[in-house]
């Protein structure tokens, strides 16, 4: 018989020990075709059939992983932290820390914000302060930038000033105050933290 291994699996006719002879030699030719078919499919070592067993384990082997799961990889908790901080941080295209309210003014005529970092080191602030002017017809407010006197991990020290002008269309003068010992002086600012 011709095997029909491995297109099937073949079935085959047990001796006992009470079987005669006859037949014998046609199931050892039936068993070596069968044998010599699943040798085949396996494959010799190094085999260059492309059906092979051994072939197609050897050009696995050979082939790149698809993935490596290595430490490039972010972790879920990593990921949810970042985009919490990109959510909650992000200033345009900057990281920032960002916020507003009344400040002390000190005897120099300086005020001191106290912020908790998200992280990151303070590269740039701002404070702004909308001030109301003080002389003149127009009574006018405009935005201040003031200037940051010392920037720190979590605090930004800045100077007051004062818009004092004669009319609401001059904003050119602008005079600082607040330079003596000043009496429970509050100033109300908006303010940036570059990190």
């Amino acid at each position: 018989m011709t095997t029909n291994f491995p297109t099937s699996q073949d079935s085959f006719s047990r001796p006992t020990a009470s079987s005669a002879l006859t037949g014998h030699a046609a199931l050892h030719d039936d068993l070596a075709d069968a044998l010599e078919a699943v040798e085949a499919k396996v494959g010799s070592n190094s085999s260059a059939v492309t059906t092979s067993h051994d072939y197609k384990i050897a050009q696995l082997e050979a082939a790149p992983p698809a993935h490596n799961h290595n430490s490039s990889y972010y972790t879920e908790s990593e990921i949810d932290t970042k985009l919490t901080e990109a959510t909650d941080s992000v200033v345009g295209l900057f990281k920032g820390i960002r916020g507003n309210g009344s400040y002390y003014v000190n005897d120099t005529g300086h005020a001191t914000i106290t912020f908790d970092n998200v992280g990151g080191t303070p590269v740039a602030a701002f404070v702004q302060t909308r001030a109301q002017v003080t002389t003149g017809s127009g009574g006018g407010e405009y935005v201040l930038s003031l200037p940051i006197t010392n920037l720190t991990a979590t605090t930004i020290t800045f100077r007051a000033y004062e818009v004092n002008v004669a009319n609401s269309n001059d904003n050119s003068q602008v005079s600082t105050i607040y330079t003596g010992t000043p009496s429970s002086i509050f100033i109300n600012v908006s303010w940036l933290v570059i990190v």
